[in-house]
């Protein structure tokens, strides 16, 4: 919330999260600096402002409106931290949870053929409780939606494939369904983040490799396409990966 100009832009960089306000900025040398320096004029917004961050260079998590929206995300995020969390966790099964849309209407979006395109969101919305998701890098890597919520008052966190046509500032149009190389870091950053745990966190990549690998291995695979609707005995299958935000090792079934 504000400017955060050199040395200091390296801090908020280096944090699990960040969250960063419309009209802030994060760059190592102001616009006079940069003019001053190499005769470039460029504006604050294009240096280093928030939209910049959240569509272009994806350095941001959190693209927040206001210092007030910011703050609500911030006790979002923080209420998923394990220590948190275990002082819910004796209060989820006296809750009746519910889903911001009918369950039933993941019949409606995902037809029989897997051919019709549809937004994630409304099928995470079907999933998820109600009010609970807060989306990791909207505006960046779109084709994959990731996202963190709750599933029956579990924090769990989403990578889910994108059926829709989409356009971002930097690549242009992207075709739904395809994994691009701004999509695919966005994932990967998001399942190492969903692995980290308080004081047990070991900033190694052979660590952090791991834990991808068993993320990935422990994770929900199922091709909407092939299995959602298959009349098989076997249930609707949803084609996104649910991965434990607390970093345990089982999955959601």
């Amino acid at each position: 919330m504000g400017n955060c100009v050199a040395g200091g832009a390296y801090l908020p960089v280096l944090c699990d999260k960040i969250l960063m306000t419309e009209g802030s900025g994060l760059y190592l040398a102001g616009p006079s600096l940069v003019k001053a320096a190499i005769g470039q004029v460029v504006e604050q917004e294009e240096l280093g402002g928030a939209k910049m961050h959240s569509e272009i260079s994806g350095t941001v998590d959190f693209y927040e409106k206001t210092d007030e929206s910011c703050l609500k995300r911030l006790r979002s995020l923080v209420a998923l931290l394990p220590e948190a969390q275990s002082a819910a966790d004796s209060k989820i099964n006296r809750k009746v949870f519910k889903t911001a849309k009918n369950p039933d209407t993941a019949y409606d979006l995902v037809s029989l053929d897997g051919q019709k395109n549809y937004d994630a969101r409304d099928l995470i919305a079907a999933v998820v409780d109600s009010n609970s998701v807060d989306e990791y890098k909207a505006d960046y890597g779109k084709t994959l939606v990731t996202a963190y919520t709750r599933i029956a008052g579990r924090p769990v966190g989403i990578v889910a494939s994108q059926r829709l046509q989409v356009r971002t500032k930097k690549e242009g149009i992207q075709m739904g369904g395809v994994i691009y190389s701004d999509s695919a870091d966005k994932a990967a950053r998001f399942v190492m983040d969903c692995n980290q745990v308080g004081g047990r966190r070991r900033f190694v990549w052979r660590r952090q490799l791991r834990a991808l690998w068993q993320s990935l291995r422990s994770a929900i695979h199922r091709g909407v396409a092939d299995c959602a609707l298959r009349g098989d005995g076997r249930g609707p299958g949803f084609g996104h990966s649910f991965f434990n935000s607390r970093a345990r090792s089982r999955t959601w079934r």
